[in-house]
């Protein structure tokens, strides 16, 4: 399986105005066998198909493919990279998507753009099921009505674990729209902005962050996935998930994903209360998630901060 993409956005080379990357992957088993960078998709593909023709990866020997799989849209240079190449005429097959190569490749793009990688990733359930409730939260404009001077006390409940986070609308000044997770039941202190932060420990780690912007201001690499995932092409913003690990931002990981879509899911239905000033707001509910699994929440308004 051979995926090629321009990743000039993620990857700079001095001297080079292009950057495309290619990833040969086993198609049984997902395992990667050869990686290449180069400033032309003909030399990107010429050092991926080295590589997997001469590293071995776990207990598979390497050996010339009887068959290789593409997406359609890079068929072409994938063609001519094949007939240049030095290991016979494999059967050609032209795909129109594979969403776990897809995120594989993903997870390689957020290894060198510097985001940690999660030991496991979300599948391509929990990415289409989180991409369709943060397009809930979009359309429900929650941000119209609350402001990041109330915080949300969030209680989230998955496959039997309990944890508890801040939750945070942005968006009421018109800055940065989105939903920021903090770890616990009480902000933390000295924070000055939702966000990933410049720096190690900047934002506590275990934060969990949806940021929604305009096209062209989100990172391609979360934009293309969203797009992937469902993401309607004409959406006014588009969405970047990014979580915060002990070191920096991190892709997130499957846990992660779930709560997201759970507390996405939290903040939707209390936001369809509307905002009680009289009495604390309580709300509970059940979100779907991937394998006919659910996710259990319990969201409380919270007075506004000092």
């Amino acid at each position: 399986m051979v995926l090629l993409r321009d990743v000039s956005h993620a990857v700079h080379v001095a001297g080079e105005d292009r950057i495309m990357a290619a990833l040969v992957l086993h198609a049984e088993t997902g395992l990667v066998l050869g990686v290449s960078i180069s400033g032309t998709a003909a030399g990107a593909l010429a050092g991926a198909f080295e590589a997997a023709l001469t590293n071995q990866a776990a207990d598979l020997p390497p050996a010339p493919p009887a068959r290789v799989v593409s997406l359609v849209e890079v068929a072409p240079e994938v063609r001519k990279a094949i007939t240049a190449a030095s290991f016979g005429s494999p059967e050609l097959i032209e795909a129109g998507s594979f969403g776990e190569a897809e995120d594989i490749f993903d997870s390689l793009m957020g290894h060198m753009a510097g985001r940690a990688q999660p030991i496991e990733p979300p599948s391509t359930e929990d990415w289409s099921l989180l991409v369709e409730q943060a397009l809930a939260f979009l359309r429900a404009e929650p941000w119209a009505r609350w402001s990041d001077v109330v915080p949300l006390g969030l209680q989230l409940t998955v496959e039997g674990a309990v944890a508890d986070y801040v939750a945070i609308v942005m968006g009421n000044a018109g800055v940065q729209r989105g939903l920021a997770l903090y770890p616990g039941v009480t902000l933390p202190p000295g924070l000055r902005s939702p966000g990933p932060g410049p720096a190690p420990g900047a934002t506590p780690s275990g934060t969990l962050l949806l940021m929604l912007d305009r096209p062209g201001e989100t990172p391609d690499g979360f934009a293309d996935k969203a797009l992937r995932y469902g993401w309607p092409a004409d959406a006014a913003y588009l969405p970047t998930f990014v979580g915060v690990g002990p070191d920096g931002p991190s892709d997130l990981a499957d846990a992660d994903a779930q709560r997201l879509n759970v507390a996405l899911g939290a903040v939707v239905a209390l936001d369809s209360r509307g905002p009680v000033l009289a009495e604390v707001a309580r709300t509970t509910g059940r979100v779907a998630l991937a394998d006919g699994a659910h996710g259990d929440f319990v969201i409380t308004q919270q007075p506004p901060s000092p």
